[in-house]
């Protein structure tokens, strides 16, 4: 979504100096001439409430630094639900995740009110993001997968029963592909439920109950699947 072309223009566009002044925002540590060059590149405006400032998926151009409002930001699970990873206000960065990272926008934002914002595009975000170290730069991307991965536990934690957040770590574990595979569980069956969020009895019920089902097969510590598609579907919620 072109962010731009969905902008209102407000009467009073704020300095990103004034924002420092009062620690509200990320950009709060560059010197003034950096500052001033956010002023000149930035657009701002205003969103209704209900707009939709980003899509999972959709490619990152540039960063949202909300000044006013609040944007509820989702991910949708299996069968189309809806889980709310937080609220940002204002002072709070959007869609950085996805510029910093390099990759498509993995939630959505959507404005709960109508909400003041100043549109950086990443043209502008990247010269500033170069001018880190090598490693640094590196450290950051990794940061953005791992918490992408965490993100998505936590939906699957929320809405998923104990059995299919099971069979989704046993296709981690598979990795990609269909047809049979056979894996060593690297955990114990209390980490196990501990990193599932269930209790260790529930873990131990779900595992039977996949076998009984003849999507797993348990031989100690290793699990064999004979068919990764067949337990795909065992974690759709919808599934039978």
């Amino acid at each position: 979504m072109n962010s731009k072309a969905t902008l209102n223009r407000p009467k009073q566009v704020p300095s990103c100096a004034s924002c420092a002044k009062q620690g509200r925002g990320p950009f709060c540590g560059l010197p003034s001439d950096s500052l001033t060059g956010l002023d000149r590149a930035k657009s701002f405006g205003t969103y209704p409430r209900g707009q939709i400032l980003f899509q999972a998926g959709s490619k990152a151009t540039g960063v949202h630094c909300l000044n006013a409002g609040l944007v509820k930001l989702t991910r949708v699970g299996l069968g189309g639900k809806e889980q709310i990873l937080r609220l940002a206000g204002p002072g709070d960065l959007l869609g950085h995740r996805a510029v910093l990272g390099e990759r498509p926008h993995d939630h959505d934002a959507e404005a709960m009110t109508d909400v003041e914002v100043c549109y950086l595009p990443a043209d502008v975000i990247s010269p500033l993001v170069s001018s880190a170290p090598p490693l640094l730069r590196s450290l950051v991307k990794k940061l953005v997968e791992e918490t992408s991965e965490v993100e998505g536990r936590l939906v699957e934690r929320a809405q998923q029963r104990a059995e299919e957040r099971l069979a989704s770590f046993l296709l981690r574990l598979c990795g990609p592909g269909d047809g049979t595979a056979r894996v060593e569980l690297p955990l114990s069956r209390q980490e196990l439920a501990d990193y599932l969020g269930a209790a260790p009895e529930t873990i131990i019920r779900a595992l039977a109950h996949l076998a009984k089902r003849k999507l797993i097969r348990l031989d100690g510590r290793f699990v064999e699947v004979p068919d990764r598609s067949k337990l795909t579907d065992a974690t759709d919620s919808s599934a039978a």
